[in-house]
C-alpha cells in the first residue's frame, strides 16, 4: 500500500479546519492504481459522496509538501490548501487541503 497522507493522529489542526472541513480524508492506495488514475478518482468519489449523503459539508487532508505529485493530482480534484501559519509554523513539512461540498 501507498501512504502518501501524513500521519494526523499527533497533528492538532486549527478550529477553523475542522468547521470548514470536518471529514478527514486517508487513502492508501494498492500499486496497481498508480497504473491506472482513473481508480483513485473513483474511490475519492465514492469517499465524497458517502460524506455529503451523511450530512459533511467539507473534507481536508494532510499531506508532505515533498509530494507534489499528490499536491497537484488533490487540487485537480477540487482540493486548494488551506491557509493556516499557526500550523505551518509548528508543521513545516505539511500542508492542508480542503474542499467544501
Amino acid at each position: 500500500m501507498a501512504r502518501f497522507h501524513e500521519e494526523s493522529v499527533l497533528i492538532q489542526l486549527p478550529d477553523e479546519v475542522y468547521q470548514r472541513y470536518p471529514s478527514l480524508l486517508r487513502m492508501s492506495l494498492m500499486p496497481e492504481c498508480f497504473e491506472d488514475p482513473r481508480c483513485a478518482r473513483h474511490s475519492l468519489a465514492l469517499a465524497v459522496a458517502a460524506l455529503k449523503a451523511n450530512g459533511s459539508r467539507g473534507i481536508h487532508v494532510l499531506l508532505n509538501k515533498s509530494h507534489r505529485y499528490f499536491i497537484d493530482y488533490y487540487g485537480k480534484l477540487g482540493f486548494f490548501e488551506v491557509p493556516s501559519p499557526e500550523f505551518e509554523a509548528s508543521n513545516p513539512n505539511t500542508i492542508i487541503m480542503g474542499r467544501i461540498f
